[in-house]
């Protein structure tokens, strides 16, 4: 309070709501982005204090002040409210006092434009990668031989390999554990076996034989020109 030797007095801060009683101001409450602080013992003491780091209180009337919730944060004391954690990042902790609670989404997953976002689960893959089999939150690029036209990658759906438009992605994939990803191991015939081991995890695929060639054992050897003695139909 601000005070003048009588028993007119100013408020500090504009809305607290003071009382009296046996001779003494009370602070009752206080507004927005304050804690009041209040001891019977002490009435010289009382007063409104900006909530601190990780905390708030957005109500109109305050006692106390909250911890942040998950997916916010608060790096400074004040009255403002929690941050959003922002889009492509969680925070799954109360009480968060840094921006650097908020956990970035791994590379190439997002959390479809949604902000203050409380757990991993909310990162997902973008449309081009797919979550790592061995289950732990990692997003890997789709091989060549995975994607489907519309961009998406058909190892979403492993146990099919099918894309939206029907079609399904040729080839046998496997999971490798030592590295969390999938190999291709076999193709079917007509097909060139593109592994990784050769062109690499991006470059992955069946690559399909053109009319002109053949190709005798599809996982061990490459597509061939025809002779000019024979007629070939890719197989």
């Amino acid at each position: 309070l601000n005070c003048f030797g009588t028993d007119q007095v100013v408020p500090t801060v504009q809305n607290s709501t003071w009382t009296t009683a046996g001779g003494f101001f009370w602070l009752e409450s206080c507004p927005q982005g304050y804690r009041r602080i209040r001891e019977d013992d002490a009435p010289q003491d009382q007063e409104c204090a900006p909530c601190g780091e990780g905390l708030e209180c957005v109500h109109e009337v305050c006692i106390e002040c909250t911890e942040c919730r998950a997916g916010t944060y608060k790096d400074v004391p004040g009255t403002i409210g929690c941050r959003s954690c922002p889009q492509n990042s969680f925070n799954p902790n109360n009480n968060s006092k840094s921006f650097s609670d908020c956990q970035q989404c791994p590379v190439g997953s997002d959390t479809g434009g949604l902000d203050r976002q409380t757990s991993y689960d909310a990162c997902q893959c973008g449309d081009g990668f797919y979550v790592s089999p061995a289950g732990v939150l990692s997003c890997h690029k789709c091989p060549r031989g995975a994607l489907c036209e519309d961009g998406v990658c058909a190892l979403k759906s492993w146990e099919s390999m099918q894309c939206s438009d029907g079609e399904v992605r040729t080839g046998t994939w496997v999971v490798d554990v030592s590295i969390g990803q999938y190999r291709l191991v076999g193709c079917p015939t007509g097909h060139e076996l593109r592994t990784a081991e050769e062109f690499g995890t991006d470059r992955q695929e069946c690559f399909k034989c053109s009319e002109t060639q053949y190709i005798l054992t599809p996982n061990d050897d490459t597509c061939q020109e025809c002779p000019p003695g024979l007629n070939c139909f890719g197989t």
